[in-house]
C-alpha cells in the first residue's frame, strides 16, 4: 500500500551487519502448497546485504539458512505466518557476525479494509550477545473502488546504546489514488524519531505511470 515499506523488513540491524529480512538473496529454496492453505519454503542462500548494497559481492562461504511457513484462513487472503533465518554477516571491519531471527506476520482482509502486523526478534554476536527487537501494525482502509488510505506504526530497537539511532519509533500516513489500469498518485507523510537524535519528517508524492 505504502511507498516506504516497514522498518521490521527494511532497516539494518547496526554494528556493521547490512541484513534485512527484504534482501534480495541468493541461492536455492524449495516450497511446498497443501491444499491451498499451507505454504512452507526452506532455502539455503548467501549471506545477506542486498537491500543496503544492492547485489553486494559474497565475501564469506557460509551460507545462511532460512525458513517460512503461512497458513491462509479465507478466499481474501488473510493469513498467518512464521519467519526463521540463521546467517554469518562478513563486517566492512572483517569480523563475522553471527546472528538469527524468528518472527511472525499475519494480516486481515476484507473487501473494505486490511489489517497487517508482524514482529521479530534475533541475537548478534557482534556487539556480543545483542538483541534486535522490532515490530509494525498497519491499517489500510478503501474509501472509494480507486482510493485507498492507510497509517502504521513501527517500532525498532537494537542493542547497541552509543548509536543514536539505537531505537527509532515511525508514523506514516498516506493515500494512494489509482488513476486507471496502468497508474497511480500516492502520497505519503512519515515521522520518524530517534532515542539519540532530532526527529526525521519527510512527505513524499509519487506518480506511476506505465506505458
Amino acid at each position: 500500500m505504502s511507498i516506504s515499506r516497514n522498518e521490521a523488513i527494511n532497516r539494518r540491524p547496526g554494528g556493521g551487519n547490512d541484513y534485512t529480512p527484504r534482501d534480495r538473496a541468493y541461492g536455492v529454496s524449495a516450497g511446498y502448497v497443501y491444499e491451498g492453505k499451507l505454504l512452507g519454503e526452506v532455502g539455503i542462500v548467501n549471506s545477506a546485504g542486498g537491500n543496503a548494497n544492492p547485489n553486494i559481492a559474497e565475501t564469506n562461504n557460509f551460507k545462511d539458512v532460512y525458513a517460512t511457513l503461512e497458513y491462509v484462513l479465507d478466499d481474501s487472503g488473510t493469513g498467518i505466518g512464521v519467519y526463521g533465518y540463521s546467517g554469518k554477516f562478513k563486517t566492512a571491519g572483517g569480523p563475522e557476525d553471527k546472528f538469527d531471527r524468528v518472527g511472525v506476520f499475519g494480516n486481515y482482509t476484507t473487501a473494505q479494509y486490511t489489517l497487517s502486523a508482524g514482529a521479530l526478534s534475533g541475537k548478534h554476536d557482534l556487539p556480543a550477545s545483542r538483541r534486535v527487537r522490532t515490530w509494525f501494525a498497519e491499517l489500510g482502509y478503501h474509501f472509494t473502488d480507486t482510493t485507498l488510505g492507510w497509517v502504521r506504526y513501527d517500532h525498532f530497537y537494537r542493542d547497541i546504546p552509543s548509536d543514536t539511532e539505537n531505537r527509532l519509533v515511525g508514523l506514516s500516513v498516506g493515500v494512494s489514488h489509482r488513476l486507471n489500469s496502468v497508474g497511480r498518485l500516492v502520497v505519503e507523510y512519515r515521522n520518524r524519531k530517534y532515542s539519540g537524535k532530532s526527529d526525521v519528517n519527510d512527505l513524499t508524492v509519487e506518480l506511476n505511470w506505465l506505458f
